[in-house]
């Protein structure tokens, strides 16, 4: 616990981490004023009653010319059938206001940019013990390689994790006032604010992951370029490659997975079959083989 205390206070001390929270505080607030600008000119946009009777009777005439099977067969059975017509309509006016609801859809929007950001903090706390040749120092505080690794990473997790729920917090917090000014809170009821909670600690879980797998790409390489390249090079390159070359390989890919999990809809990959536990596991695997290589490299190898 020592370890890990003295680890989160130089993590957090690092001049990098001072300007990436400031850049992600201005970024949220500009969003955020942008947002209720543009909340406050479709204040006054919503759907008329009138264009609302019109879309439900033009939607009831559509429905009857598709159960009538003037547009394809349909199911025998006249509830699938209706089902099948009802699921391949939509008719709703469009509704330009803001809705708090629009939150969820806010922080997925957010979740790959707190991914990358992590990531980079990840591979950059270690990567500036090898750049500034401070591990050897650091051992002569704490000859156990193994200990001092573990609370690394674990200072790593910890962080990302909490920066990962500030984050969606502020966002959350600039967008809900212009919502509450401008908009709607029509479907904001408690079922919405528990999938908001689990949506938002499902990133920040994801987000500890990427932390760790930044860290430990950087320790294998012996510099925060390293983990920045070999991760570019895989999701822009290799993935793409596999996936034209073994298809039926995409369901182990880390990228895929890890929407599979952010979003927690098992098939928004069509080529996957797996749930969100099981997609959770991939990662979760992915990330500890890649923390044991890494910490048995650096337990074994010459740091002068």
């Amino acid at each position: 616990m020592r370890n890990l205390a003295v680890e989160l206070r130089r993590l957090l001390s690092r001049r990098l981490i001072r300007v990436l929270a400031l850049i992600v505080l201005v970024s949220i607030l500009f969003g955020g004023i942008m947002g209720a600008i543009k909340a406050r000119e479709n204040e006054d946009r919503a759907p008329s009653s009138q264009q609302s009777q019109q879309a439900e009777r033009f939607e009831e005439r559509e429905l009857k010319r598709c159960l009538s099977g003037r547009y394809g067969p349909v199911p025998d059975d006249p509830q699938e059938a209706r089902d099948f017509c009802e699921s391949h309509m939509s008719f709703e006016v469009p509704d330009p206001r803001l809705y708090l609801t629009n939150i969820t859809n806010v922080l997925l929007g957010i979740s790959a940019i707190i991914m990358i950001l992590l990531w980079l903090v990840g591979a950059s706390f270690i990567g500036a013990e090898w750049r500034h040749d401070t591990i050897t120092t650091l051992l002569t505080w704490e000859p156990r390689r193994i200990r001092l690794m573990l609370a690394k990473v674990a200072a790593v997790a910890l962080f990302s994790f909490v920066v990962a729920v500030l984050i969606q917090a502020l966002t959350g917090a600039v967008v809900a006032p212009s919502a509450y000014a401008f908009g709607s809170t029509a479907g904001a009821d408690a079922d919405w604010l528990w999938d908001l909670v689990e949506q938002t600690l499902r990133i920040a879980g994801v987000g500890a992951l990427m932390g760790i797998v930044g860290f430990a790409l950087a320790s294998l390489g012996r510099n925060t370029a390293a983990a920045l390249g070999v991760g570019f090079a895989y999701v822009v390159v290799v993935e793409n490659l596999i996936r034209a070359l073994k298809p039926e390989w995409q369901p182990w890919f880390f990228t895929d997975n890890t929407v599979i999990v952010v979003t927690a809809d098992p098939g928004v990959f069509a080529q996957i079959d797996h749930t969100v536990g099981q997609a959770t596991g991939v990662i979760v695997g992915y990330t500890l083989l890649l923390s044991l290589a890494a910490i048995a490299v650096f337990r074994s190898r010459d740091v002068t």
